[in-house]
This record gives structure tokens, sequence and C-alpha cells, in this order.
């Protein structure tokens, strides 16, 4: 595809896994897949942009896949970005939530997350971007609890969501990559819904649903006429472009 600078191209990797391309950087977020899928992320694809990123918003096997350090033998000034509940590393930047830093023309805010590990808030190329890592309204449907218990736990659950999105208040967010899992039962949208509704960002990405590729059109379908524009994912690396101005 053709890059300009007010583009953005966005391939699926798995769950959420994503790579996002801009005019000058490559970022790939929380790639966790098999040994033979790191070698997909080959030399041709490492050496396509000035800069490169790797983001790993956490330790939990299906958000990170230590293989993916291999990938400096391939581009030796590639940057590890990863959050500082995973064990330090050579040559790998640990942030915690609350850290900024500057690198490569690229401003990357570490933010709380409501489970371990951090949020990436990320502004490169003229675009902001937001991955939630494990960042949800985790409201669990009720299982043995009563419903007092249940109560007081969703009370708890969406405060400490709420409290932890509130450092992004003031941000114009181009593109977030946000879970949407259906693992948390009927409830499995809410958090996305209320980030969808009070931050507005220009494109949603729902994300850490594994192969269950229908909620992603479902969630489409109850936003109706919402004004982000939600990227339906159907299939492992699907690519997708947004166009800024």
């Amino acid at each position: 595809f053709v890059m300009s600078k007010n583009n953005i191209y966005i391939t699926y990797l798995y769950n959420s896994g994503f790579i996002a391309e801009t005019e000058k950087h490559l970022m790939i977020f929380d790639f966790c897949l098999g040994v033979s899928d790191v070698n997909t992320i080959n030399a041709t694809v490492l050496k396509s942009k000035p800069y490169v990123t790797v983001f790993v918003s956490h330790a939990h096997r299906d958000h990170f896949n230590p293989m993916i350090l291999r990938w400096r033998v391939r581009r030796p000034d590639i940057q590890y970005i990863f959050s500082d509940d995973i064990p330090e590393l050579d040559n790998v930047i640990r942030m915690r939530s609350g850290e900024a830093i500057e690198i490569n023309n690229m401003n990357i805010i570490a933010l709380p997350s409501t489970d371990i590990g951090v949020s990436f808030l990320v502004t490169v190329d003229g675009f902001v971007i937001y991955h939630a890592g494990d960042l949800n309204y985790w409201n669990w449907q009720q299982e043995n609890n009563s419903i007092e218990e249940y109560q007081i736990r969703q009370r708890k659950a969406k405060i400490a969501f709420q409290r932890a999105l509130y450092p992004l208040r003031k941000e114009e967010i181009d593109v977030a990559f946000f879970p949407v899992d259906p693992q948390i039962g009927s409830n499995y949208d809410e958090g996305a819904i209320y980030f969808i509704n009070n931050f507005s960002p220009k494109v949603f990405v729902p994300m850490h649903f594994r192969r269950e590729y229908a909620v992603c059109e479902k969630l489409r379908k109850k936003l109706g006429s919402s004004e982000s524009q939600v990227f339906c994912i159907s299939h492992v690396g699907q690519v997708f472009s947004y166009h800024k101005g």
C-alpha cells in the first residue's frame, strides 16, 4: 500500500496483538503468537520503516512472547518498550504507570490498567494511539456469589475502571485498541461502550476476543450512529487503514 503522512495502517495479529504503521514508524503491540509466527515478522517487515518499536503491556502469555527479542538480530536498532511487571532484560525500556518518555520522535506515556501492567498512549507522526492492554471494565457475570456480593464487586470494578481512564480525559485519540472480551458474559461490551461514549476515538479497534470475531459486528450494530468508526475484524492478518484530515 501507498503510505502518506496522513495515513495509518493497522494489521491484526491475534488477540490484543497489532502492527500499526505510520509514515516513519512501525509499531508492534502485544505480540503473543507462536515461534513460527514470530518469524513472519521478517527482515523485510522490520526494515520497512526508519523506526521500529515493540510494545508489551504486561507479562500474560496472551500478550507477550519472549521470542520477540530475537527480532533484534534482524533489526539491531529496534526499541522494546515493556511494562515494568516484566523482569529486567538487556536493552529493554521498562515503564510503570505514570512514566513518560520521548524516543525516535515518538512520545510514549504508560498509563494505568485494571489488571497487571500498563496501557500505552503513543503520539507519533501526528497520530494519537491508545492501546489498553488488559484495562477493561471486568464486570464478570454473576457466578456463585450472592446478589449483594456481586453488586459490591461490580461497583468496585466500575470505580477502578473509570479511575484508570481518568488520565485520558483531555486526549483526542485517533486510534484506540480496547478489549471486547466475550468471556466476561453478557456485559462483555460495557467497558468498550463506555470508552467510546466518553473518549470518542476516531477509530475503535476491538481486541482480546481471540477468534470470536462476531463480537466486533455486534458492537458496531449496538453503537448505531456513533462518530467512532469500529473496525470489524474477521481474520488474522486483516489490514485496515485510517486517513486523518
